[in-house]
């Protein structure tokens, strides 16, 4: 049965509740107000038709509506070290989670709340007592109330209020700012750390949190605490001294949060309250003469400063005091030794010295037991009534009171000594006895040391006179005057002697043992003689004696002097040439006086023989009047000589100086030759035909190193070089075009001028090629070349990298030597290559090769080395222009020699080179064709050298011979007969050399004949062929190995002779030569050279005339033949220095004919003569006899 309606009753409220069936009782709320008390609920369903269940069971509840008392804090407690306790309210705890504790309902919970939270809940005891701890609370304020809720859930009012601040965090450390001693003694103020004080209550001050306590300890001891103010600074005083010794204080802050702060770092002091042991003065030193050393307590001194000594505590202040007054502090060092002397002078009288000692605390000891000194600086009187007896071992006499009384000689040797009465009166016994009229001393000496003054008395004088001594002989007559020495000669006749005796005696002067006069020696025993009429010329040895009452003592020394009163001859003497030096003859040893324009006054002296020479100091040139005299030893003057000085015209001179520079690099040469066609054509087209028939050198300079480079070229045919100048060119291999680039090209404007012409060809010098490879190459641009051979000589002198060292800079005057007259500049200045720079009034640079020239007008000139590796070993040349005013000008070389400099004052000869460039007579003659047969050889022995017996086989040797200082050129044609095989000839050509008397291979032309495509017979070939004699032969080179017939058909045969014209070139050998001043020329190819004038010595071309000074002018012969000047005409030429040193070097002349232009057809250039035809030259050699039959003369002579 489904009910329809519930009841719900209270039993003891009797209240029902009436649920319709249809509603569920989860979901329904019937409310009904039951009273204060215990309630009973039953529960009764009762369906739609009435029927009630049974009652359910009950249930029992109170109903309570009364909210509990409002609970009570009584206390909150902080368990946080270090401020532990009761917290009041409002007060700040380090403890984060504080303990509330109070009373409330019996049972009820206790809610602890801030701000709405729940921070701590606990449930009140039966005696309604509760305590609990609050969950963390931040750093802050926090206000905290209390609420109980009993069982029923009634809820109290809040509880009052409880605010604390919870703070955490530690104070900063404190600041401990001053340490302040305030006891008197040592140091007071502030402290510094570790220093030593006797203040055992020091004051601490410093600074911390504000309203903080601070805590002072003495290491771990709490010496006592004190508060921050508003302002965060404290101060503290120990109440009780602190214990002598080392004391470390810190100090810490602990905030009203119980909050600790880190300690301060130690601050160390020394309490030391004990006073210094009695300091003591173990000595007063006098250290003034006579009296010395230490002075005994109450004893005199005559040290106004004297030094006193003494012992305290190591380290103390020792204060010292003069009669009580504190006079000066001083230190004892770490033994406790100290030392003082007075600054200033003390008083006279007595001084009673204390001291004291204070340590480094500033305790005072008690002062020291004084000691006494009397200062007296006031010396005694001399000693007076003074008598010596008659044997002179004693003297009597008076002096103060108890001095002592002491007698010396004159030169200080204590005699004797006595000690002055209480009267005054002493009697000294002199050892030795006095008995020769001494001088003698007496002097009295006080107790303090103070010494009076000397009297002085004299011995008596039992003697003779000793020796006198003639102290000098004076001449005061002429130049020379003074004291003359002993054995000089002097123009005084009457001189004054001078010297020495005993005071009072008479003085006799001898001369030559003769008296010549008497005079007295003064109470100084000095005495001076005169004569009174002149002496003899001649010598005079003067000696004197000395005469007293006792007699005459000995003869003195002598002192010789010789009168000479005669003059010297005038002298005589020659100015050098180039005004620089003076000489001639004078009396010998005489002193010649040389006196110059404007008073400047030389002097120099004859030598044994009267010779004398000198130097001037600038050169004597424009006219003007030199003076000359001699004076001899006795200073009597000659009469004058007058020279007048030439009036020279402007003359500059060579300059050599050195760098001394060394390397570390290594030299060495290397030579390569070759030999080939000469190329015909522009440079552009003949580099495109090299090939190994044609000359070309290759080399090579090593990284890092310099070269320098000799290339000699020459053609076989000599007159073809005159007539067409061959061209040199050098290239190098450039890497990274991977091809030759031109460096030098002769035939180029830049270049030209580097070529030098010899005697067979051209010579190219070349210096300082850097790193690299190099091909070396000969052209002729000219078509009568065609055909030529030529060879190639290159020497590659080669310098290795190193390291240079020496000096980089000279210095000097150019116009030194040079004949300058007055107003004479350096205008100019010319490099190596030609470019000249006027000098204005600065001076100016100009660029060298190797550095930089500074020079200036007055001929002053630096020279600074820039480029040290590469000029090493070479020269650097200037030319410089000198000009008087203005007007005219020389000029002359400045050469620095960039090497090892020369030993000094040795001579170094260096070789010259020459050339001579002489004009040519050509002769030009048509020898006519002809022909010429032979007989064929076997290629046995037809090596670089003829076989003898080969030569000796032949029947009829084909012989040309060409005239020496000649060229032959023929066009010839060979063929052979009777040869029905297939077969090739060789034409080999040999020259007969001299000096081995041998035919040489000259040429060859291999299969030069060939019987099946020429039918036997050659193709033209011509030949070139300088003077000699040349032996052609015809082997069978292939087909037959029998010998047969030849032909040789000679179309064209020229001789072209080349004789020279004399021509003259002139220079100095010496001009290059590191030479001092002096050096002359000696030998040339063993000729002596004249020392004066000019000397003859014949060459091979022509002859050379010379001089000592190295001046020579050499003349090529007339009628020498070109082609036979194959080598310079060289001379070996000795010099020597005037200190003996000599040195050789040759002087090498190359004579040149003159170019000619070069020519296509000689005939269109050549002049034919207008006379008959002559036979101005004729080859009768050639080959045999077989030549008359075909010969044809038609020669003619052709003149250039």
């Amino acid at each position: 049965m489904k009910p329809t309606q519930l009841f719900v009753s209270t039993i003891t409220a009797r209240c029902w509740l009436k649920f319709p069936p249809t509603i569920a009782i989860a979901g329904a709320t019937r409310r009904c107000s039951l009273a204060t008390g215990n309630h009973v609920i039953t529960v009764i369903a009762v369906d739609a038709a009435g029927n009630a269940s049974p009652v359910s069971d009950s249930v029992n509840f109170v109903v309570d509506t009364t909210p509990p008392l409002t609970p009570v804090i009584t206390s909150v407690s902080d368990d946080q070290a270090p401020g532990l306790g009761t917290i009041a309210n409002g007060q700040n705890t380090n403890d984060p989670t504080p303990t509330f504790s109070g009373t409330a309902e019996a049972g009820a919970t206790i809610t602890l709340y801030e701000n709405g939270t729940v921070i701590g809940t606990t449930t009140a005891q039966p005696d309604g007592a509760w305590s609990v701890a609050t969950s963390t609370l931040a750093s802050g304020t926090h206000v905290i109330t209390a609420v109980a809720t009993d069982a029923a859930g009634n809820s109290s009012p809040n509880s009052t209020a409880f605010t604390l601040t919870v703070d955490t965090t530690a104070p900063q450390t404190p600041i401990l700012t001053s340490v302040v001693d305030d006891v008197a003694g040592g140091v007071t103020g502030n402290l510094a750390n570790g220093q030593i004080t006797n203040d055992n209550r020091p004051t601490l001050n410093g600074t911390a949190e504000a309203g903080s306590v601070i805590s002072i300890y003495d290491g771990n001891t709490l010496l006592g605490v004190t508060s921050a103010n508003a302002g965060g600074a404290w101060s503290f005083t120990p109440t009780t001294g602190l214990n002598d010794g080392t004391r470390t204080l810190t100090v810490t802050a602990t905030d009203p949060a119980g909050n600790v702060s880190p300690a301060t770092s130690g601050f160390t002091i020394v309490v030391d309250t004990l006073a210094p042991t009695v300091p003591l003065i173990t000595s007063i030193v006098d250290d003034v003469p006579n009296n010395t050393g230490a002075i005994g307590n109450g004893q005199s001194t005559n040290d106004t400063q004297p030094t006193l000594n003494g012992t305290a505590e190591a380290n103390s202040a020792v204060s010292i005091f003069d009669n009580g007054a504190l006079v000066a502090t001083v230190n004892a060092n770490a033994s406790g030794n100290w030392s003082w002397t007075p600054t200033s002078a003390l008083g006279q009288g007595s001084h009673a010295y204390s001291v004291s000692a204070a340590d480094a605390a500033g305790n005072v000891s008690a002062a020291s037991p004084s000691t006494t000194i009397i200062v007296d600086t006031i010396a005694p009187g001399a000693p007076g009534n003074l008598v010596i007896n008659a044997t002179g071992n004693r003297v009597t006499g008076t002096a103060e009171a108890g001095s002592t009384v002491t007698i010396t000689s004159e030169t200080g040797v204590v005699l004797g000594t006595a000690t002055a009465d209480g009267t005054g009166s002493f009697t000294a016994t002199l050892t030795p006895a006095q008995t020769n009229g001494q001088p003698l001393l007496a002097f009295a000496q006080d107790k303090a040391g103070n010494t009076g003054i000397a009297a002085g008395f004299t011995a008596p004088d039992t003697r003779v006179p000793e020796a006198p001594i003639i102290t000098n002989v004076v001449d005061d007559v002429g130049i020379y005057t003074g004291a003359i020495a002993n054995g000089q000669v002097t123009n005084d006749a009457q001189p004054t002697l001078n010297g020495t005796a005993q005071a009072g005696a008479t003085v006799s002067i001898y001369n030559n043992g003769a008296l010549l006069g008497t005079t007295t020696a003064n109470a100084s025993g000095n005495w001076s003689f005169t004569p009174t009429g002149n002496l003899t010329e001649g010598s005079h040895a003067f000696t004197a004696t000395a005469t007293n009452a006792n007699g005459t003592g000995s003869v003195s020394t002598a002192a010789t002097v010789i009168v000479d009163t005669l003059a010297p001859g005038t002298p005589s003497g020659t100015l050098s040439a180039d005004g620089g030096s003076l000489s001639g003859q004078a009396e010998a040893n005489s002193t010649v006086t040389v006196t110059l324009a404007g008073g400047v006054t030389l002097t120099t002296t004859a030598g044994s023989n009267g010779a004398w020479s000198l130097t001037l100091p600038t050169k004597q040139i424009e006219g003007q009047l030199i003076n000359v005299t001699a004076t001899d030893a006795a200073g009597n003057a000659s009469g004058t000589l007058g020279i007048t000085a030439p009036v020279l015209p402007l003359a500059a001179r060579d300059n050599i100086t050195s760098l001394d520079l060394t390397s570390t690099a290594v030299t060495s040469t290397q030579n390569y030759s070759d030999y080939g066609l000469l190329l015909v054509g522009a440079l552009g087209n003949v580099a495109s035909v090299l090939g190994n028939d044609t000359a070309q050198v290759e080399f090579t300079i090593a990284e890092g190193g310099t070269g320098d480079v000799t290339i000699d070229a020459a053609a076989t045919g000599i007159v073809l070089s005159l007539l067409s100048t061959q061209e040199i060119v050098v290239q190098r291999y450039d890497t990274s075009l991977g091809a030759w680039t031109t460096i030098v090209n002769t035939a180029v404007g830049d270049f030209a001028n580097l070529l030098t012409l010899t005697g067979s060809g051209v010579t190219l010098n070349l210096s300082g090629l850097g790193e690299g490879q190099y091909r070396v190459l000969t052209y002729n641009t000219s078509l009568l070349a065609t055909g030529s051979y030529t060879s190639l000589d290159v020497d590659v002198h080669q310098t290795s990298a190193g390291i240079i060292s020496g000096p980089t800079i000279s210095t000097g005057n150019v116009m030194a030597d040079d004949t300058a007259p007055t107003g004479t500049t350096v205008t100019a200045i010319t490099n190596a290559n030609g470019v000249s720079t006027p000098v204005g009034a600065g001076g100016v640079d100009i660029q060298g090769q190797y550095g930089t020239l500074h020079i200036n007008q007055d001929g002053s000139y630096t020279y600074t080395l820039t480029k040290p590796t590469a000029g090493y070993g070479h020269k650097e040349s200037f030319t410089y222009t000198i000009t008087q005013n203005g007007v005219g000008s020389s000029a002359a070389q400045l050469v620095i020699n960039l090497g090892p400099a020369p030993v000094p004052g040795s001579v170094i000869a260096t070789d010259n080179n020459a050339s001579l460039v002489f004009d040519t007579h050509v002769s030009y003659v048509n020898n006519g064709p002809s022909t010429q047969s032979g007989v064929t050889v076997l290629s046995v022995g037809l090596g670089n050298v003829l076989n003898a017996n080969l030569l000796d086989d032949m029947t009829n040797p084909i012989i040309f011979n060409v005239e020496e200082g000649a060229t032959r050129t023929m066009t010839l044609q060979g063929t052979v007969g009777g040869v029905s095989l297939v077969s090739t000839f060789d034409l080999y050509v040999y020259r007969f050399n001299d000096a081995i008397q041998q035919y040489e291979q000259f040429r060859v032309e291999k299969g030069w004949i060939n019987t099946l495509l020429l039918a036997g017979q050659s193709q033209p070939l011509t030949l070139t062929l300088p003077g000699g004699e040349y032996l052609f032969v015809l082997n069978t080179a292939s087909g037959i190995s029998v010998l047969t017939g030849y032909t040789l058909a000679i179309s064209q045969d020229h001789t072209y002779a080349v004789d020279s014209i004399t021509a003259n070139t002139t220079g100095n050998v010496l001009t290059n030569d590191v030479a001092p001043t002096g050096a002359l020329l000696t030998e040339v190819n063993g000729v002596a050279i004249a020392a004066t004038g000019t000397t003859e010595v014949n060459g091979l071309y022509g002859s050379l005339i010379i001089d000592a000074r190295g001046n020579y002018t050499y003349t090529l012969k007339n009628g020498v033949g070109a082609d036979s000047i194959k080598t310079p005409d060289s001379f070996i030429y000795t010099v020597k220095a005037p200190n003996g040193d000599t040195d050789t070097a040759s002087l090498n002349i190359t004579p040149t004919a003159r170019a000619l232009d070069a020519i296509n057809d000689v005939s269109d250039t050549l002049s034919v003569a207008t006379l008959q035809d002559t036979a101005a030259w004729l080859d009768s050699s050639v080959g045999s006899a077989s030549w008359g039959a075909t010969r044809q003369i038609g020669q003619r002579e052709r003149h250039l």
